[in-house]
């Protein structure tokens, strides 16, 4: 049978209860391919700390450079730091280097050889480290965690013809047409110019996912300037999401953070768990959040609904939190699964790290780097160069 890396991990957990799961564990083990890297992974990580010889040794003897045995090297490397010992954890985390790929795991290891190389008194290795950082991942939270105004490179080009179509279909009046043949080009520049009129139009999902298939044909310079970030990082809904948020007293560059990792600004969004549209609500959530409000009807698919029960929902955590993240926690996995991991006691970015849940953690991550690129196009002038300015005038 095929197993998808989702089914192993599914097979890791239920194997804690379940012998036919840790017996269908050992038998994708002794296959090839990603399955069997997926399996042994997951029988070393239910393991605990008693993790046998053989379930580490084979992972990293035959995966050596595979991402599976990177987030194992990870945790080892964390189980030492929060020992106390940051040069075994900088061993382990050079070592997961190996097999990490580019994004956010790559951007954690990173931050955290810079953090042990300073623990161990080593300035100067810190700071070549969180170099790496920057240069490869500088929109991560790690990169913003260093550098809280933005790295070197951010903004440091500006490009404003985007804004300026030159294909006569836009003179003429025929926009949609003008951004079908933009985005069939392929090129760099055309989907760029495809994303800003998707932004002008109102898709702001369609912008979305332009910005992400221009970035990888554009310099990355160009990238990262103001204008392209607010294709990447757009204001969407901006009247529903400015009144919400002031109905509220949330920040509302945190419910776009929060709105771009739920949905990507998809109104019609549906999550294999049944949640939906822009804040990726579960019907009862919502219903509930619609009856506190006094609302007698809700329809999740309107935008400016589902914005208004998202952020109350949003708000409702913030104030029952003393963080941020614990928040963005609460909202992913749910207030009960918060209190239950007990009392953060450590700093915060040492808590976010260790939250149990996965998904969670890597929706806290996200969430917190979306905001940090908000908040810079925000304070600088990046609200020059915001996408679909052109639909108010």
């Amino acid at each position: 049978a095929s197993y998808s890396s989702s089914s192993v991990r599914r097979l890791g957990i239920a194997s804690s209860g379940l012998e036919s799961a840790k017996a269908a564990l050992r038998r994708l083990a002794r296959g090839d391919g990603p399955a069997a890297e997926a399996a042994l992974y997951a029988m070393a990580i239910q393991a605990g700390p008693e993790a046998s010889a053989f379930e580490v040794t084979e992972l990293f003897r035959r995966f050596p450079k595979g991402a599976a045995a990177s987030r194992l090297h990870w945790q080892l490397g964390w189980k030492l730091w929060a020992a106390g010992d940051p040069a075994g954890a900088g061993i382990e985390w050079e070592k997961a280097l190996d097999g990490a790929p580019e994004g956010l795991e790559r951007a954690r290891l990173l931050f955290w050889l810079s953090q042990s190389s300073r623990k161990k008194g080593d300035e100067l290795f810190a700071k070549r480290w969180e170099e790496k950082l920057v240069s490869q991942e500088p929109l991560s939270l790690y990169a913003w965690r260093v550098f809280p105004l933005g790295g070197p490179a951010l903004g440091a080009i500006r490009r404003s013809n985007w804004q300026r179509g030159q294909d006569p279909l836009e003179s003429w009046g025929f926009v949609t047409y003008a951004r079908l043949k933009l985005e069939a080009s392929g090129k760099g520049e055309g989907l760029a110019r495809a994303s800003w009129l998707a932004a002008w139009s109102g898709d702001f999902a369609g912008s979305v996912r332009l910005a992400e298939r221009a970035k990888h044909s554009l310099p990355k310079a160009l990238t990262l300037s103001s204008e392209f970030l607010s294709l990447l990082f757009p204001k969407a809904y901006a009247p529903e999401v400015r009144e919400a948020a002031a109905r509220f007293g949330v920040d509302p560059l945190l419910v776009w953070a929060v709105m771009r990792q739920e949905s990507a600004f998809d109104p019609a969004a549906v999550s294999s768990a049944g949640a939906l549209g822009l804040m990726q609500l579960m019907p009862a959530t919502g219903q509930d959040e619609a009856r506190r409000l006094g609302m007698e009807k809700a329809d999740p698919w309107e935008p400016r609904t589902n914005i208004l029960l998202g952020t109350a929902h949003l708000a409702r955590h913030l104030g029952s939190f003393e963080t941020v993240e614990e928040a963005l926690a609460a909202y992913n996995a749910g207030s009960g699964s918060v209190r239950k991991w007990g009392k953060r006691t450590g700093a915060i970015d040492e808590w976010v790290e260790e939250i149990p849940f996965p998904e969670t953690n890597e929706y806290v991550r996200k969430v917190l780097g979306n905001h940090a690129v908000y908040r810079a196009l925000e304070g600088g002038n990046g609200g020059a160069g915001q996408a679909g300015k052109e639909a108010g005038k």
